[in-house]
C-alpha cells in the first residue's frame, strides 16, 4: 500500500472518530415524574440501520477506487490533473491533489453513516416504574408513552442477521386493535428487556387488584367496612 493511500485511509478514519466523539451521551429526563425510578434504559444499535451499511460500503468502494484509479488512470485522478487538462494550474493548492471519485464516495458514505448514528443516538427506550417511553427523531422529536395496563403481549423476534450481531427486537402488542405493535429494535439482551416489561405489567396488575380490593372494603366516607 502506497503512502498516499495510507494518508487517505487515515484521514477518513480520523474524521469518523472525531465526529462520533463529539456526540453528547447525556440522557434527557423530561419524561420522568418526581417519584419515578428508571428500571431499564436501552439504545438501539447502529448495526440495524440500513444507512450505516450503505455508508460503510461506500467507504470501502472509496478506498478500492482510490487504489484502482491510482494505477489505471494516473493522469486523470485529482482536481489538479483535471485542471491541467483544461489549462488551469492548480498544483500550488493543497485541494488540487484531492482525488475526485474516491473523495466523493467517502463524503457520501460518511454522510450515510452519520445519519444512521444520529438516528440511533436520538432513539431511546426507557422503562420506568410506571410506564414505557420511546423517544426518537433527529429534528422532530417524538415521544410515545405506553402504559403497562394497556399492553396485551410482549414478544421477542430474532432474525438470522440479528443473531449474528447478538441483537433482537422486542415487539409490544397493545390491547387496542387500531394501534400497530410497538417495535423496540436493535437492542442487546432482548429477553432481559422483555422480562423487565413483563415485571412492570405484573406490578401494574397487582397494584390495580390491590386498589380494587381496598376500594371494595371502604365505604363512601373512606372508612373500613370490616372494622
Amino acid at each position: 500500500m502506497t503512502s498516499r493511500t495510507s494518508m487517505y485511509i487515515n484521514s477518513v478514519t480520523k474524521l469518523n472518530l472525531i465526529t462520533l466523539c463529539c456526540l453528547d451521551s447525556s440522557m434527557d429526563k423530561d419524561v420522568m415524574l418526581p417519584d419515578e425510578k428508571t428500571i431499564s434504559y436501552r439504545k438501539s444499535s447502529v448495526l440495524i440501520e440500513r444507512s450505516f451499511w450503505i455508508g460503510a460500503a461506500m467507504l470501502v468502494l472509496s478506498i478500492i477506487s482510490f487504489v484502482v484509479l491510482s494505477d489505471v488512470f494516473k493522469g486523470f485522478l485529482s482536481i489538479s490533473d483535471i485542471g491541467n487538462r483544461v489549462g488551469l494550474s492548480l498544483s500550488g493548492y493543497f485541494w488540487g491533489y484531492i482525488p475526485i471519485v474516491p473523495t466523493v464516495l467517502a463524503i457520501v458514505g460518511f454522510i450515510y453513516i452519520l445519519y444512521g448514528e444520529l438516528k440511533v443516538y436520538f432513539r431511546e427506550y426507557i422503562i420506568t416504574s410506571s410506564k414505557i417511553v420511546i423517544k426518537e427523531g433527529i429534528i422532530n422529536k417524538r415521544s410515545s408513552v405506553l402504559l403497562p395496563s394497556k399492553i396485551e403481549d410482549v414478544n421477542v423476534d430474532l432474525g438470522l442477521f440479528e443473531r449474528v450481531l447478538k441483537l433482537g427486537k422486542v415487539i409490544i402488542v397493545m390491547q387496542m386493535d387500531s394501534r400497530p405493535p410497538v417495535i423496540m429494535g436493535g437492542v442487546k439482551e432482548p429477553y432481559k428487556l422483555q422480562a423487565d416489561i413483563l415485571k412492570l405489567i405484573g406490578k401494574s396488575t397487582d397494584d390495580s387488584m390491590e386498589s380494587g380490593t381496598r376500594k371494595e372494603n371502604t365505604d363512601d366516607n373512606g372508612n373500613d367496612k370490616n372494622s
